[in-house]
């Protein structure tokens, strides 16, 4: 494997966990949101 294309697999690696990091993320808060305003 050439040094770019090992580049491109880091790079595409990356932003697939960050991408599953922000849904995560975004979904918990969603959920925490609305489940904080039905409890009070």
């Amino acid at each position: 494997m050439t040094a770019l294309a090992t580049g491109i697999v880091v790079l595409t690696g990356v932003i697939g966990v960050a991408q599953a990091v922000y849904t995560l993320v975004n979904q918990a808060f969603s959920g925490k949101l609305s489940k904080d305003s039905e409890a009070k």
